[in-house]
């Protein structure tokens, strides 16, 4: 899994985002952020090279300025049981 960073367009509205973000099948989960990002995503991409159309797909969106990528490689602490 990768979490993916979304940051808008400055004057876009909290709206505008969401509905961006809705029309991709891929993205399940989103939440706006307090720091750098506007939006974090988890993404679950079939590889790498799917993961790559997605971020590329949501960097051609308008109301996006640009992504960050983080692929999670190993799982530190999970307390969900």
């Amino acid at each position: 899994m990768s979490l993916l960073g979304v940051f808008a367009v400055p004057g876009i509205s909290g709206d505008e985002l969401t509905d961006s973000l809705t029309a991709q099948e891929e993205i399940v989960r989103a939440w706006t952020t307090a720091g750098s990002a506007d939006a974090l995503t988890p993404i679950h991409a079939r590889d790498t090279d799917h993961l790559a159309e997605i971020a590329l797909r949501l960097q051609r969106i308008p109301a996006i300025a640009h992504t960050l990528t983080r692929t999670l490689r190993s799982e530190l602490v999970n307390r969900s049981g």
